[in-house]
């Protein structure tokens, strides 16, 4: 089965609580991307929100830290309801000391391949053991509305194959552009979960997410 970690930037905002227990029984994760306005131009959420935010699931908080100055940012969420921390390597000026500090907190880890990544430097990261998810982004950081770049299927088999290869504990992620015609082949190409996010607040979720659920036993089978 696909899991689906729920983008909470398509949800409405001026009733995050109301949307997060909705979205508790559907949820594997929750999503929540954050911008600085200068890594990437959107101004997106922050450690305080995660705090209250936590006291109304249980769910697993993934928390997406698109910054120029990243490791304040991870530090302030530390300790403040997040369980999974993704990074972009590029970012950071030694990405493996900041996964072995997230780690050392407690918290799960991930590295995010942007479509301007250098994916053998990623597989580098993935190879250290210290990341448990691979996030493939499947548009410009920072962005959404739009159909996944082509690029990001090929992106997402290649993670795939070196994970299983390798023997890594290693879920794939497709982030961006996850639409009802896309999401079949994100999952045939080897995405573990999928962020969904208009997909999710924009539909009908009750029908929606079980079919999201589905996926991976209907069109990728278990590995």
């Amino acid at each position: 089965m696909a899991e689906c970690a729920v983008s909470l930037w398509s949800a409405d905002l001026g009733n995050l609580e109301s949307e997060v227990k909705k979205m508790n029984q559907y949820a594997d994760y929750f999503h929540i991307d954050v911008g600085d306005g200068y890594y990437t131009p959107s101004l997106l959420f922050f450690p305080d929100l995660t705090g209250t935010l936590r006291k109304v699931s249980q769910r697993p908080f993934e928390i997406h830290v698109m910054a120029e100055r990243p490791e304040r940012i991870v530090d302030s969420f530390i300790g403040n309801g997040a369980d999974i921390i993704d990074i972009h390597p590029e970012s950071f000026r030694d990405p493996v000391a900041e996964l072995k500090l997230i780690r050392d907190s407690g918290l799960k880890t991930g590295i995010v391949i942007s479509l301007q990544s250098d994916t053998e430097k990623m597989m580098e990261y993935l190879a250290t053991g210290l990341v448990d998810m691979c996030v493939c982004l499947g548009q410009t950081i920072g962005c959404k509305g739009k159909d996944p770049d082509p690029r990001v299927y090929e992106t997402i088999g290649m993670m795939r194959k070196f994970i299983d290869e390798k023997k890594l504990d290693v879920r794939v992620e497709a982030d961006g552009g996850i639409r009802e015609y896309t999401v079949e082949k994100l999952v045939q190409n080897g995405a573990d979960v999928l962020v969904p996010g208009s997909l999710a607040f924009k539909t009908d979720y009750t029908k929606t997410m079980p079919w999201l659920h589905s996926l991976k036993k209907a069109t990728y089978g278990k590995r």
